[in-house]
């Protein structure tokens, strides 16, 4: 896992910058993201870096995150909810005037999956009234959710989704890692209780998509030859939120070859246009040029 901590003096100079929280793809390491974190920060942005480790986006995809720390063989750092809960404090603590969440992948999309939830329950409010001694400001900035980038996501899976296929992005330790907490859970669990788990985790997931109810502006960059997030949900996706929110709330540009999570390296120009009209007209944050 791999995480941007901004220092105090850090805060204090970025202060009332709007912030964006880049959230990574399995298997994405900080240096895949450096043309995005340029991009941002180019435009006058506080940037925070989240990436979910690949153990953490098995246990989630696969439903496997309510289990016993001995059945998955974790400690809670490995949870993905200590990883949402630590992004919302960095957030907090730039004080910023507005915030992006930009996801890619179900890696990222399972992270602002947590997210969702800290932020709708009370879960957050209790957190920061017991640390409030800890905090810089008598305001909440994650009321400020000002937009969502969705990049190469959300992906719809099944239970006989290709997970194999998306850990082949990882290492070969982390691969190994992650198939070990499927034999482990398979041989503790049954081959029937996995797959009821991955069945029911998966239709949770999209089902959780479409029922979103964050209202606030959308931005979906996706591909025609994207072979890990079928296009065509996307599609569907987008026109359901469309029917609830107005047309207005979802922006979305489709590219037809670019692979998966490689839109902007393949199409830097069109890419970063449709993303600084997002953000300057439908999210109202002004950015400077970045072309």
């Amino acid at each position: 896992m791999a995480s941007h901590r901004m220092s105090s003096s850090t805060i204090r100079t970025t202060a009332r910058k709007p912030t964006v929280v880049l959230a990574g793809w399995l298997g994405c390491k900080r240096r895949s993201l450096r043309r995005y974190e340029a991009m941002y920060t180019d435009m006058g942005w506080n940037v925070i870096v989240q990436i979910a480790s690949p153990l953490m986006v098995v246990k989630t995809a696969t439903g496997l995150n309510g289990l016993s720390q001995s059945t998955t063989n974790t400690t809670t750092s490995n949870c993905i909810r200590e990883l949402a809960l630590d992004t919302l404090d960095q957030v907090q603590k730039t004080h910023c005037n507005g915030f992006v969440f930009h996801t890619f992948s179900n890696g990222g999309a399972f992270l602002w999956e947590e997210v969702r939830n800290i932020i709708n329950s009370k879960t957050w409010r209790r957190r920061l009234r017991n640390n409030c001694n800890n905090l810089h400001s008598e305001t909440d900035s994650t009321d400020k959710l000002v937009g969502l980038v969705f990049d190469s996501a959300p992906a719809y899976y099944t239970e006989q989704d290709t997970m194999m296929k998306a850990l082949s992005y990882a290492t070969v330790e982390e691969q190994q890692e992650g198939k070990s907490l499927l034999e482990k859970a398979t041989h503790e669990m049954g081959d029937a209780a996995i797959s009821e788990s991955k069945h029911r985790r998966a239709q949770q997931y999209w089902q959780g998509m479409l029922d979103d109810d964050t209202n606030v502006p959308h931005l979906y960059l996706y591909s025609k030859a994207d072979l890990l997030t079928p296009y065509k949900m996307i599609d569907e996706l987008i026109g359901y939120r469309r029917s609830r929110f107005g047309n207005e709330s979802v922006s979305a540009l489709c590219f037809d070859d670019s692979p998966h999570c490689c839109h902007f390296l393949k199409y830097p120009e069109q890419y970063q246009t449709s993303l600084k009209r997002f953000l300057n007209t439908e999210c109202r944050i002004g950015a400077r040029s970045m072309l």
